[in-house]
């Protein structure tokens, strides 16, 4: 299992937020107005994020092909050598999709 750090505060808003999401969802919330569409914003959102999150993920894959390690020498960090094509292209294809 993956684990990530948040702070004290972060987790406290985080549990008070699915607190307040309980008391909503108790008190019939999915069945007022506007309700299904705020559930499709949401869901848009969550897949714009899902994209987006992809494309990141493959430019990083692209980018990591090419990584030469110290390329002047211990201690002087990475170069990555990146085909801006590859990138313009999968940028352009997410932009479309």
């Amino acid at each position: 299992m993956s684990k990530i750090e948040i702070s004290i505060e972060e987790y406290e808003n985080l549990i008070d937020s699915h607190k307040q999401l309980q008391a909503l969802e108790h008190g019939g919330v999915d069945n007022w107005e506007g309700f299904d569409f705020a559930m499709d914003e949401y869901r848009e959102i969550k897949r714009e994020e899902e994209k987006l999150d992809s494309l990141v993920e493959d430019i990083l894959e692209v980018c990591s092909e090419d990584v030469d390690i110290n390329p002047a020498g211990p201690g002087t960090g990475v170069a990555l050598m990146v085909d801006k094509r590859v990138l313009a292209k999968m940028i352009s294809d997410w932009k479309k999709s």
